[in-house]
């Protein structure tokens, strides 16, 4: 990932950013804070390619989030069937980048925290991510128990579980 362009945003220390892939190709575009007195970084974004959330991970760093704007699109229909975040298509992006914890802003609270988006918050450390990922595989596993949907929901899940270092429950007839 490299900084295609960075220019003060709404408020201290905050950038409005454009960010891309090392070649010079466009990935993504938001805001961007490294974190000040008090807050975490954070980076809030419209992304065109998921593979970009790695770098953006590994740049902010332990304990940070990320917000990335979903809209009529595969990671908003599967929520709204009621997959969890990490099984949606942007949620396995933010999993495989290092989240643990998530938040789907499905109804922004008004303000300037814009539209539509899946956060999710990478763990400070060890235990915590622990923990956070013993929550997350009970999630994923009762969702495929109870679910008998959407066959690209349900491999999410287990590719999820496969993220998290889980076997998922082996995949047999519907009854």
């Amino acid at each position: 990932m490299r900084w295609l362009e960075r220019r003060p945003g709404r408020s201290t220390g905050e950038e409005r950013v454009v960010l891309g892939h090392d070649d010079g190709r466009p990935a993504g575009r938001g805001l961007w804070c490294p974190g000040r007195a008090g807050i975490r970084p954070w980076a809030d974004l419209v992304i065109d390619d998921p593979s970009v959330l790695v770098d953006v991970a590994a740049t902010l760093g332990p304990g940070s989030s990320i917000m990335v704007a979903y809209d009529a699109d595969d990671t908003e229909r599967a929520l709204r069937r009621k997959v969890p975040p990490a099984a949606t298509p942007l949620g396995l992006a933010l999993l495989r980048a290092g989240c643990r914890w998530f938040k789907d802003w499905y109804y922004p609270e008004g303000g300037r925290e814009g539209g539509t988006k899946l956060q999710g918050t990478l763990p400070l450390d060890a235990e915590r991510r622990r923990r956070s990922e013993a929550v997350l595989a009970e999630e994923l596993r009762a969702f495929l128990a109870r679910s008998r949907g959407d066959d690209e929901d349900r491999a999410r899940a287990r590719q999820a579980l496969a993220v998290l270092g889980e076997q998922p429950e082996p995949v047999g007839p519907d009854p």
